[in-house]
């Protein structure tokens, strides 16, 4: 049995975003006086959560961060000192996209974004926060331009679950830019906690959803023209949650307090084998089996071979 106690003093918080989605911090109050929090989410991805009690009377202070990696889920139990008295707490909560500070492996190859045999040219990308937003640059910026003169289909370099869709921009072919920020993207995060971004779609030809999971090679969507030019850009990068700030008290503004997340210059399968990617250089994208395979668990393999021989 639990019930909610009037002897709780707390702040409750509840994270939402569009669409009424959400990720909720809860607590119920167990008849041994302990007290279980927990949460739940209807967005699909993991989530990070800072918990700072302000107070925390007969029990532990359990303030610090916890991963919100499921649909729901229990986070700790606070226990009273005296089994006599209630506990008293108050809260409060920051929560953010991502898993605080992952074990990344920076070795981990992964495909050139686009179907098997594309030739593309790749430039790097200046980081623009600070001179259009004056936001501090990222960690370790990486970010790259593949160039292409038509609408070709990008394609995802690693397993993941889409964990956000951008498809409501169109480009103005009637303009020149240097910079836009409307620009139709997927977000896929990945296993270890890192995070691909893609930007560049026609926004009527995105091909997965929010909370799709997809695999290595598979189509995401058709890139859209850039600009009067008339070129196909697609903006890629690899990125994970470095830092979050937990200043409650902070009169800093939003853009300071901004998450960082650092930046990598990963390795890519191409024509030429394992290699990170060089400025003004082509390269031919190639897609072998054991990459797709890679992380898949053996329910997942054993459905893709069956398909495959279903195929032939």
């Amino acid at each position: 049995m639990t019930i909610k106690s009037s002897f709780i003093i707390f702040l409750l918080f509840h994270f939402t975003l569009l669409f009424g989605q959400s990720v909720d911090i809860d607590y119920a109050y167990n008849d041994d006086k302990s007290i279980d929090f927990t949460y739940t989410k209807d967005l699909p991805g993991t989530f990070s959560a800072y918990i700072e009690f302000t107070k925390s009377d007969n029990t532990t202070d359990a303030s610090g961060w916890y991963t919100l990696p499921y649909r729901s889920g229990h986070l700790f139990t606070l226990k009273p000192f005296d089994n006599n008295s209630y506990i008293r707490i108050a809260y409060r909560t920051r929560i953010v996209r991502g898993i605080l500070d992952p074990k990344v492996d920076n070795t981990f190859t992964y495909l050139l974004p686009f179907a098997n045999q594309v030739k593309t040219k790749v430039n790097f990308l200046r980081n623009l926060e600070k001179k259009y937003f004056g936001q501090v640059n990222p960690e370790n910026w990486k970010a790259f331009q593949f160039y292409s003169d038509k609408p070709d289909t990008v394609c995802a370099s690693r397993k993941g679950i889409v964990v956000k869709v951008t498809n409501q921009h169109d480009m103005d072919t009637t303009q020149y830019y240097s910079y836009s920020s409307r620009k139709n993207q997927i977000t896929i995060e990945h296993a270890d906690g890192t995070f691909a971004r893609y930007e560049g779609f026609n926004g009527n030809q995105i091909f997965v959803e929010t909370g799709d999971w997809v695999i290595p090679g598979q189509a995401l969507g058709i890139l859209s023209p850039y600009d009067k030019k008339g070129n196909y850009q697609l903006r890629f990068a690899i990125f994970y949650l470095l830092d979050a700030n937990t200043d409650f008290e902070s009169n800093t503004s939003l853009k300071e307090r901004k998450c960082q997340n650092k930046y990598l210059n990963p390795y890519f399968m191409t024509s030429i084998g394992k290699t990170q990617l060089t400025a003004k250089t082509e390269y031919t994208s190639t897609i072998p089996e054991a990459i797709i395979i890679k992380e898949m668990s053996k329910k997942e393999r054993k459905k893709r071979q069956k398909a495959l021989r279903l195929c032939q």
